[in-house]
């Protein structure tokens, strides 16, 4: 069986691998049970809010992705023991433009988790308030 940190970990990188990949939906599936913030101001909660933010942001291309590479830091993980965990993880988000690869962003997520009575962990708040550089992103995200 695999450890809560290892179980948190796959679910941050799979979060990055999906949103690489343009799989808006399957993004937004593991936020079913999880609140959105900015900032500490919850936006929203749940896939369906998910997924209708990142397809009205999000801007794919014809192959379907948003042609970027999100590249997570190892994540600092705090686990209570009342199945609850906090975790924070530093990225920085790539994307191919007409001159190559540059950054568009290097943040950090604030999520928590929850385990459920399956003994399975998943998404209970993610907060994307913490942006420490922003680039060109007109070809990442709508306005």
């Amino acid at each position: 069986m695999a450890s809560p940190e290892s179980v948190i970990t796959t679910l941050l990188a799979t979060y990055v691998q999906r949103l690489d990949a343009g799989d808006l939906a399957g993004v937004a599936a593991l936020f079913d049970r999880a609140k959105v913030f900015v900032s500490g101001n919850q936006i929203g909660a749940g896939s369906p809010f998910v997924e209708k933010l990142l397809s009205d942001t999000v801007i794919l291309y014809e192959d379907g992705t948003p042609r970027t590479r999100h590249v997570l830091g190892e994540p600092s993980i705090q686990i209570d023991d009342q199945g609850r965990a906090a975790a924070s993880c530093e990225y920085t988000v790539t994307q191919d433009g007409p001159d190559g690869e540059y950054v568009v962003m290097v943040g950090r997520h604030h999520d928590t988790f929850v385990v459920d009575d399956e003994g399975d962990w998943h998404f209970a708040s993610r907060d994307y308030g913490d942006i420490t550089h922003v680039g060109d992103t007109s070809r990442h995200l709508r306005s």
